[in-house]
């Protein structure tokens, strides 16, 4: 495991790839700072997979040189699926104990505390929470 907040997440993925970088990485938090660090992590032809959605006025910093290396970045919405036939797909796969969803939830919050939540989320921390009513 990587854990971001403790080392430089683009290094150790190097390190790991003995230098040469991965052929896939997902972005999924939607930070413009996470997204180009998938780039960073690529090896020649990788591919930057961005499913995160971040704010609309925000840009991505990427250097040319990928570029040169045929790095590609590709965004995602919904995954290119059908919600009408995927979600109860998934829903399935949920029950069955095949789609672990649980172990993304980051935090259960009430709903006085989803400002906080959204500045936590807005911070990298907490990317994850789930409202619980009542």
């Amino acid at each position: 495991t990587i854990n971001p907040f403790e080392e430089d997440a683009e290094a150790r993925v190097k390190e790991i790839t003995g230098g040469v970088g991965v052929h896939y990485a997902f972005e999924a938090l939607g930070r413009v700072e996470t997204m180009s660090q998938c780039w960073g992590m690529l090896r020649p032809t990788g591919k930057a997979i961005i499913v995160g959605v971040a704010s609309l006025d925000q840009s991505v910093k990427i250097p040319a040189a990928g570029l040169l290396a045929e790095y590609e970045i590709q965004g995602s919405c919904y995954g290119s699926s059908t919600p009408k036939r995927d979600i109860p797909r998934f829903v399935d796969l949920y029950k069955s104990g095949q789609l672990m969803l649980d172990e993304m939830i980051t935090q259960q919050i009430g709903l006085a505390d989803i400002n906080r939540a959204f500045e936590e989320m807005g911070r990298g921390e907490g990317a994850r929470s789930v409202i619980i009513y009542g």
